[in-house]
């Protein structure tokens, strides 16, 4: 998931990043041969494959697949459709989540319990409607049970078909298509330990490693969590791409009707069927464009610019990851990130870098969030009371728009009454029940409505903003006194420091502990972290290997979902007298913590003791066998792929082959004896059949290694199968962070608000702020609306007016097509300036011509630029 709302802020703070994809060939694998339609030729495509099971899953433009094998054949036409798309040219490397570690585990037990909950409200709504239908004299709406989406987890009968899916369809287009047959793939299935997102930066990092690695290799990768865009910056590539499905937003055209709305609403998404060709458009969003603007609004002289990107990286953890809670005064909705950016330029210059190659610096770490929690008081009070406004807000649209659908049904209702009933045909008297009926459920969901703000209104325990807050944020979400228990915050604030330098070192070296976790669900005020963290504070991680995929399986399904595994283990999950009861709760606690979506809610779970799982799962672990018994393998095997016309790779291939052809049944006896014991093969017991890849010959390194279903002798498939392994190192080993230089990059010409492209502007300069009592959103705004007020005057006195046009009033007066709109300060928000004012002024008023431009110009004033909505 990453960071809530990090892309939408990053699309209107640097629009030029996102560029439309040219659509799809739309033919059987196309003429992939060809030039990439979007003007870029990509090297190297890496796909989070879990980013597209998830849409083939539950589809938001169509109808969801009711089979599995209707849902592997969506899957394989969205691969086509992507990589037709993309079109690399050497490597497509495909990566499925495998076991995570536990810091994520406490997230995926979070999402599956409320999502399995949900599953049971639905069903249970669906028959209360039911019940009111009828006595209400309409017809029962059948409910249909959809597929368990927990299932998504390694492990699991589906992931496997998944992974034989993904086999079988390279097999085939390597043996099907000459492009395929020129590109190597390597396929990391759920059996390779390791978010998907997360083996694909440790390839990256580790090819980067290389003496003779190309700087100038184009890197594109698919995913949908918001965090790519942070491990793709963490990389310091020269060319680095994300392609993505194009997010929607309320005013946005739906590409399924054409009406203003997201395709999640649209009316007609029904019709579209599951196996219907695909049309939805995609988006780039390029990395080394986002370099660039950074390169405005975050460098500061004197300072090195990668040190500055890492540091970026850092603090926007602060704002959301998947492993820890985000500070409850930063929000990316109130301008979190904005704060970050400019505290950070403040502080660069005599505070120093924050992070080093992928560790934290503690005491720059705790004096950059000192200057963060200053800002707390300010923002939580403005936080608190845009919230009342919004839900006094919503609420009244919501009434308003349930009386006008009864209003309606009334006004019918009294047309036809006019005629009076004996002369309504049979078909009209069942229509005025219907709708009779109808305002029956309008007036229970307005009585739901006001129960729900009544809920709303209660007392508010933590009262933020407001004096002692932060011993009511304490004693209500951690339960203890804050003015006794010292040592108590202390011990979180250490806990919340040791998980921001664990995930720090997870987007930069990889997994540091895969037993690691954050022990509360919520997080210490910034203030807090400044205050109780000693600068002599070590982190120590214990190290440990990853949970075998049923142990994790037990750790994050809920009682429902007990069917993805194996029966051996539903004693455990369902039995009242099972020894881990307590770990399968029907019911639990959503704690919204100020939010009003059921999805952004807390769920309030007891962590899994990891020792006294293990316990009760081993024994039953020893006495599985068959497919159950390989599905719960430790350490899986990756594969590589390579076209058998790939003259690249034609010795490697014949050498690899002759070693396995006399030592292969030598020493496979060694390696199986070792994966049945779930222990890593060691590069030494391969031997001869360890066969290096060489950057320098075929553009990529690594070994080939020897697995059980790998074809040594010739095969029907135009392709070579065999395992592959990343280039090793030394435990211990630092992947400093470096850019390295290549050839020139062009960039479009780009510009940030309040900045210039060579110098940041007079109110950016980097100095130390004087204490107003302003909170830092006032101040912004303040910065903000003098800087273009300047730039405004500058342009308007610039040019001489062409014509004059102020004698009409301002409802009847439109703009030339070229008309440019510009931003005003208005009600402590940023909207659109008011063009009335500026523009009578200076005559730039053009006839009254068309409905379309009024149209447009309300549509543009309502997509304005807001930092902080």
């Amino acid at each position: 998931m990453g960071v809530p709302s990090f892309f939408r802020w990053l699309k209107q703070r640097f629009p030029k990043i996102i560029v439309d994809c040219q659509p799809s060939s739309q033919e059987k694998y196309g003429d992939l041969n060809e030039p990439n339609a979007n003007g870029v030729e990509y090297d190297n495509f890496y796909i989070d494959m879990n980013g597209l099971i998830h849409p083939c899953f539950h589809p938001q433009d169509r109808q969801s697949p009711e089979t599995i094998e209707d849902m592997m054949v969506l899957l394989t036409r969205y691969l086509d459709y992507i990589i037709d798309i993309v079109r690399p040219r050497k490597l497509l490397y495909l990566a499925v989540d495998g076991v995570a570690p536990r810091a994520k585990m406490n997230q995926q037990r979070s999402r599956r319990f409320k999502s399995a909950k949900d599953a049971e409200n639905a069903e249970l709504r669906q028959a209360e409607d039911n019940k009111k239908r009828l006595m209400n004299g309409l017809p029962e709406v059948p409910y249909i049970k959809p597929l368990d989406s927990n299932c998504i987890t390694p492990g699991t009968e589906f992931m496997s078909v998944v992974s034989k899916t993904l086999k079988r369809y390279i097999k085939e287009r390597m043996s099907q298509s000459s492009y395929w047959n020129k590109l190597v793939v390597i396929l990391s299935d759920s059996g390779v330990p390791g978010e998907g997102e997360h083996k694909i930066m440790d390839f990256i990092r580790r090819q980067k490693e290389s003496p003779d690695y190309n700087p100038n290799i184009h890197h594109c990768m698919y995913g949908l969590d918001a965090d790519l865009i942070m491990l793709s910056l963490a990389t310091h590539e020269r060319f680095f791409s994300i392609v993505r499905e194009k997010v929607f937003f309320e005013d946005d055209r739906c590409y399924i009707c054409n009406g203003v709305h997201p395709p999640d609403k649209c009316q007609r998404r029904k019709e579209v069927g599951a196996m219907d060709t695909i049309i939805k458009p995609f988006q780039f969003l390029h990395c080394h464009i986002l370099r660039g603007y950074l390169q405005i609004t975050l460098k500061v002289e004197g300072f090195e610019f990668e040190r500055c990107v890492d540091d970026f990286i850092f603090f926007c953890f602060l704002v959301g990851n998947d492993f820890l809670p985000h500070i409850p005064s930063l929000d990316i909705r109130d301008g979190a990130v904005d704060l970050l950016m400019k505290v950070y330029r403040e502080f660069l210059p005599h505070g120093g870098y924050i992070t080093e190659s992928g560790s934290l610096n503690v005491t720059n770490a705790k004096n950059f969030l000192q200057e963060v929690g200053k800002e707390e008081p300010a923002i939580l009070e403005k936080k608190c009371q845009k919230e009342k406004m919004n839900a006094k807000k919503n609420f009244d649209n919501q009434m308003k728009q349930l009386e006008m659908r009864k209003a309606t049904i009334y006004k019918i209702n009294t047309l036809k009454s006019t005629e009076g009933m004996n002369e309504l045909t049979p078909e009209q008297q069942e229509q005025l029940k219907t709708q009779e009926a109808e305002i029956k459920l309008i007036e229970q969901k307005e009585n739901r409505l006001k129960e729900r703000l009544k809920k709303a209104e209660t007392k508010d325990l933590l009262k933020m903003g407001e004096v002692g807050y932060t011993q009511r944020y304490y004693s209500v979400k951690f339960k203890i006194d804050p003015k006794k228990d010292t040592q108590k915050i202390r011990d979180i604030v250490h806990s919340y420091f040791e998980g921001m330098n664990w995930v720090l070192g997870y987007y930069y070296k990889g997994c540091q502990s895969w037993d690691w976790y954050y022990p509360y669900l919520y997080a210490p005020f910034a203030e807090d972290m400044g205050e109780y963290v000693d600068d002599n504070f070590e982190f120590k991680y214990k190290k440990s290997i990853p949970f075998r995929p049923f142990e994790q399986l037990m750790s994050v399904l809920p009682p429902r979902s007990k069917s993805c595994l194996p029966y051996q283990f539903h004693d455990l999950m369902k039995s009242k007298g099972s020894p881990i009861s307590e770990f399968y709760p029907d019911t639990f606690k959503l704690d919204f913590n100020g939010e009003k979506v059921d999805y952004k809610a807390i769920v309030v779970l007891t962590f899994i003791d990891q020792e006294k799982l293990l316990h009760y799962v081993k024994p039953i672990e020893k006495k599985l066998k068959g497919d159950a018994k390989r599905r719960n393998r430790r350490y899986g095997d990756s594969y590589i792929f390579i076209g058998k016309d790939n003259a690249k790779y034609f010795t490697t291939i014949q050498t690899f082959k002759a070693a396995c052809s006399s030592s292969w049944g030598l020493i496979k006896p060694t390696i199986d004896k070792l994966n049945k014991k779930d222990k890593k093969v060691p590069l030494s017991d391969y031997k001869e059949l360890l066969t290096p890849i060489t950057n320098s010959q075929q553009g990529l390194t690594g070994f080939i290694i020897p697995v059980d279903d790998m074809e040594v002798g010739e095969d029907q498939n135009q392709c070579f199968v065999a395992g592959f392994i990343n280039p090793q190192f030394e435990e211990g080993h630092v992947f400093k962070t470096r850019y390295l230089d290549g050839d020139p990059i062009t960039l479009p010409e780009i510009s940030v608000r309040g900045f210039s492209n060579t110098k940041p502007s007079s109110t950016y300069q980097h100095k130390k702020r004087v204490n107003t009592g302003d909170s830092y959103i006032d101040e912004r705004k303040r910065e903000l609306k003098d800087d273009y007020q300047q730039k405004r005057k500058n342009k308007f006195f610039s040019k001489t007016p062409s014509f004059n046009n102020d004698s009409k009033p301002f409802y009847q007066r439109s703009f030339k097509q070229d008309h440019t709109y510009f931003p005003r300060y208005n009600k402590g928000q940023y909207h659109h300036f008011s063009s009335y004012n500026s523009y009578k002024q200076h005559g730039q008023f053009d006839k009254f011509s068309s409905s379309y431009n009024s149209r447009r110009f309300k549509n543009e004033r309502r997509r304005g630029y807001d930092d902080y909505e």
